[in-house]
């Protein structure tokens, strides 16, 4: 059940498209966002379909890896859940890549709770003071006394990056 909706600024099916080919003729590969995953691997599918001789790959681990396997030559198309670092950006130039980004969805990032709990909505403050552990409790917003469990991505995710900006204000 969704308690709050936080709403993401940044692309949440960014394709940043290598302008280099990598010289595997009817390979295609995609790497990045867990996040774009389910639409990149339909993307594949179609694509597929229709050109019965190309072979597309589609591998989920994480935005900053696919920033990365796009710099280092090892994928055709980065999906990233979050804008290119400029980091990133300058470290694909400077290799003589020219990423070209393509917006193909926006998503939210949702702060959810088991339905038993009786919380109907937390404040952003609220949800800022249970990930930085100010709230370590249930019963500081309003429900029984029991310790919270926070859960969250990995780093490397795009979705976690968004959520350290847009709500932790890192």
């Amino acid at each position: 059940m969704t308690r709050t909706w936080i709403r993401r600024a940044a692309a949440a099916g960014a394709m940043a498209i290598g302008l280099c080919a990598r010289g595997e003729g009817n390979q295609l590969v995609l790497e990045g966002s867990t996040t774009v995953g389910p639409i990149a691997k339909a993307f594949a599918e179609y694509t597929m379909g229709l050109h019965r001789d190309l072979n597309i790959t589609v591998s989920e681990s994480g935005s900053g890896n696919g920033a990365k396997s796009l710099v280092n030559g090892t994928c055709d198309i980065a999906t990233l859940s979050r804008a290119m670092k400029d980091a990133e950006f300058a470290a694909a130039a400077q290799k003589g890549i020219q990423p070209v980004p393509h917006v193909i969805a926006y998503d939210g990032i949702a702060v959810v709770t088991h339905p038993s709990n009786p919380v109907k909505a937390l404040s952003l403050e609220q949800v800022r003071g249970i990930y930085t552990g100010r709230i370590a409790n249930w019963k500081d917003v309003g429900a029984a006394d029991q310790p919270i469990v926070a859960v969250t991505r990995d780093t490397n995710s795009g979705t976690y990056e968004c959520f350290e900006s847009l709500v932790m204000n890192k």
